[in-house]
């Protein structure tokens, strides 16, 4: 969670702050970052499979495995699973958002899950700094323009308490 509060705390210097995750545990959004690309969708919702409408699920135990929709069709987890495609919308935006960065940080990612690992060297491609930030090196590393090692909860607090100082 502390992790998450200085995300927060970027999203008040950084007015177009906007988090591209692949994590569908949805812990981002309940922290209360607002501007989420959820490429691989979100555990705690549901899709209707007939309408493809999406419902929020509660996070006590289903009473209906699986849960339904108001329609009365079954509900499917909102997350991308082996061989789907991600939602066309969700990866169109996160492009968008990675070729108008000024800055795009990598943070805690292997580098090679495709589309996501395109989305640094797309920002890069546009003049954005890129950050990585990993205990170890990985495939984006020779092209960042800054690659940091260490564990995200320990990197990150420092990081924040430079960049508040300029």
């Amino acid at each position: 969670m502390q992790l998450i509060t200085h995300l927060l705390r970027w999203k008040i210097i950084f007015e177009d702050f906007c988090l591209i995750t692949q994590n569908v545990d949805g812990l981002h959004a309940r922290a209360g970052i607002k501007n989420i690309l959820e490429l691989h969708g979100n555990m705690w919702k549901g899709r209707c499979i007939k309408y493809e409408r999406m419902v929020d699920l509660p996070e006590t135990p289903l009473r209906s495995l699986p849960p339904y929709c108001a329609c009365g069709s079954a509900l499917r987890p909102h997350v991308v699973q082996f061989g789907e495609p991600i939602d066309p919308k969700v990866l169109s935006a996160a492009f968008g958002v990675s070729r108008k960065a000024e800055l795009f940080l990598v943070i805690g990612t292997s580098g090679v899950v495709s589309p996501a690992s395109q989305m640094p060297l797309l920002a890069l491609d546009n003049g954005a700094k890129v950050v990585e930030v990993n205990p170890d090196s990985t495939v984006l590393t020779p092209y960042t323009s800054l690659s940091i090692r260490g564990k995200a909860v320990e990197i990150l607090p420092r990081f924040w308490n430079e960049l508040s100082r300029l």
